[in-house]
């Protein structure tokens, strides 16, 4: 039976939100991650982003209680837009899991690709602040849960290879995805773009060889 993981800490909002809150709230957000893409974190202030959002700063922390509570409130959507592009193979339910492995990786590729600057301040921001390095554990966690429970289930129906231990080997996984997807966005930053296909290609090739026992043919 298919169950989601506990995933990162979500951001606590207020119990009744207008329409205008609501836009106030997104406004915020707009304008931590318009920051994050010129800044470090840690030189970030309050009033910076206040001032970016035409809100008070009563205002900011209504929503949020940290400058940290606010990174966690973008690392949730990024979380929950990244884990909807391989919801099918999660989920484990298509005949083609190659092929929905492949629609997965090339819409997470893609989207990294769109927040480039953002992925690189939160990657940035986590090696230097705690919070935000806990707070990016926990979203990489999120991933690495779900792959552990399609390689059990995966194993206990004979779709894949035996191998070590399933926690053990969705954390290498996920670990080379995200430290090959890091590199990719360096790369779209200082303008050495490559095609997605090649990237894709070498993710798909990775967790098929070691889940499936065979790599993957290439192209879409």
């Amino acid at each position: 039976m298919w169950c989601d993981p506990p995933i990162a800490p979500r951001t606590p909002r207020p119990a009744a939100v207008t329409p205008k809150g609501a836009d106030r709230r997104a406004r915020i957000l707009r304008a931590l991650e318009d920051l994050l893409e010129e800044q470090p974190f840690g030189e970030i202030r309050i009033g910076q982003i206040t001032a970016r959002a035409n809100v008070t700063r009563p205002g900011f922390y209504f929503y949020f209680p940290t400058k940290a509570a606010a990174v966690a409130a973008l690392l949730e959507e990024l979380l929950e837009a990244t884990l909807a592009m391989a919801t099918a193979w999660y989920a484990g339910e298509p005949d083609d899991p190659l092929g929905a492995l492949r629609d997965g990786m090339v819409g997470t590729v893609e989207l990294w690709r769109e927040h480039a600057r953002l992925f690189r301040a939160m990657t940035e921001a986590a090696r230097t602040d705690g919070e935000v390095g806990a707070l990016w554990a926990a979203w990489s966690s999120a991933f690495v849960e779900r792959v552990t429970v399609r390689i059990v289930e995966d194993r206990a129906r004979g779709e894949i290879v035996a191998g070590p231990d399933p926690d053990a080997l969705a954390e290498a996984l996920v670990g080379s995805a995200f430290f090959l997807m890091e590199r990719d966005v360096v790369a779209v930053l200082e303008g050495r773009t490559r095609p997605v296909d090649d990237l894709v290609d070498a993710l798909v090739h990775l967790f098929s060889s070691a889940l499936y026992g065979r790599p993957a043919g290439g192209g879409a």
